[in-house]
């Protein structure tokens, strides 16, 4: 028996937006998440359900930045979990994005 999974409406759709696809129909996907750092939404996926296109030689978890269609492999399902609340540590779309709002410095109104 095949075990099925759901996802937030929300992210389902934005999912859709982007691949054209239904997520609970997409072979190896788990978790669907916006991450916090970026606002991107980044899928979790069990890479032994993905077609051969994918690298899985550091392990057979992988993160999609679904906005970027960037992807980072990982050892295990807890650290693809982890890795995809920060996408900005890997996608280098994310990255750069970020980088550009790193050391900004916020001036405060101090008459108020």
């Amino acid at each position: 028996m095949t075990k099925s999974y759901t996802f937030s409406p929300k992210a389902s759709e934005r999912y859709e937006e982007l691949t054209g696809n239904k997520p609970e129909e997409v072979a190896g996907l788990r978790f669907l998440a916006f991450s916090r750092s970026t606002g991107e939404l980044v899928g979790t996926y069990d890479g032994t359900e993905l077609d051969d296109s994918f690298d899985l030689s550091e392990g057979s978890w992988v993160t999609i930045c679904e906005d970027h269609n960037m992807y980072a492999t990982h050892e295990s399902l807890k650290v693809a979990r982890y890795m995809a609340s920060c996408p900005d540590v890997w996608c280098d779309e994310s990255i750069a994005a970020t980088s550009s709002t790193v050391g900004t410095t916020i001036v405060l109104d101090q008459a108020a």
